[in-house]
């Protein structure tokens, strides 16, 4: 072959190699943009072809849509396949669902050491999600021994992201001294971050400092707010807590029927028995103080809240 034939050979490779990538790179925009406006049929007919052929970005896709059953019948074993595809050509969305699905034991089975070893690789790549487990898996001392400093690292990498997880986590260990001095007005800053994203513990500890005066000025009326926001999610200690800001009028007008709600809820959520005595014990207090058309109401009000589901978990 002549120097000419040779160059013009590479050129031609050349040019398909880029016509390819962007009728691939079309796909793919149109597959995304069909998955956001839920034209599922669309998305995976876009998808499927790159995917087969490797394209990470399709593969994880295709796996998201398994894993949630969007287009296709759930399937996380489907879905794991498609994530480990993605996950090896390093995609770190990939790996940081992959490691997911090995932690909680989804289509897969259930492996610590694999769900460590995946959500190291994403947290490496920047992937916010698998930094905080990163460091949680060390906090905990899940799969090794336990190491709080290089925890904290990834957890203040995470946090830095955003991830209210993080946040949180940081706000705790400045609050308890856990691998750091013990620093209250750090912690509120940390709590304060998660809390506005709506992380429901979060919420719950920025009030209880605000409560009690711990690196922030004493302000019962901001510690209800965030009870408030805490106990609207569920949190079992924020509704005791509320009730009991209702019951003396402590950061609230005093209302007997608000009172009697949130000590009603807490009772049904409280954890320890001597949590939920002390509840009952204050609500039924404060229903010697009541109307009968108070206790109606803040029995109706009560009833509404478990009906609509309310009453629920607020430990993130």
């Amino acid at each position: 072959m002549t120097h000419i034939s040779l160059a013009v050979s590479l050129l031609l490779a050349v040019a398909a190699a880029l016509a390819g990538s962007g009728v691939a790179s079309a796909g793919l925009d149109e597959g995304k943009a069909a998955l956001e406006r839920g034209d599922y049929a669309t998305a995976l007919h876009e998808l499927s072809p790159l995917a087969a052929i490797g394209d990470s970005r399709a593969q994880f896709y295709l796996g998201r849509m398994n894993e949630d059953g969007t287009g296709v019948p759930q399937n996380e074993s489907e879905a794991a396949v498609w994530f480990r595809k993605a996950a090896e050509q390093g995609h770190t969305g990939a790996q940081y669902y992959l490691g997911r699905l090995y932690y909680n034991g989804q289509g897969v089975p259930q492996d610590l050491a694999e769900a460590a070893s995946w959500y190291r690789k994403a947290a490496e790549g920047g992937h916010a999600g698998a930094q905080f487990y990163t460091g949680k898996f060390l906090f905990d001392g899940l799969v090794a021994e336990r190491n709080v400093a290089e925890a904290t690292q990834w957890f203040k990498k995470s946090a830095k992201q955003g991830d209210a997880r993080a946040q949180f986590y940081l706000g705790r260990m400045n609050e308890d001294g856990i691998g750091m001095p013990h620093d209250g007005a750090e912690a509120a800053v940390w709590f304060r971050k998660s809390a506005e994203q709506g992380h429901t513990a979060a919420q719950h500890h920025l009030a209880r400092l605000y409560d009690n005066g711990v690196g922030v000025q004493q302000d019962y009326a901001e510690a209800a707010r965030w009870y408030r926001k805490a106990a609207e999610r569920g949190h079992a200690d924020s509704c005791y807590r509320l009730g009991v800001m209702y019951a003396a009028g402590q950061g609230v007008d005093r209302d007997y029927v608000q009172a009697h709600l949130w000590l009603d809820l807490a009772s049904l959520k409280l954890q320890g028995f001597d949590e939920r005595d002390e509840a009952l014990k204050l609500r039924d207090a404060l229903s010697e103080k009541m109307t009968l058309a108070e206790k109606t109401k803040a029995n109706r009000l009560a009833q509404n809240w478990i009906q609509q589901q309310h009453v629920r978990s607020g430990d993130d």
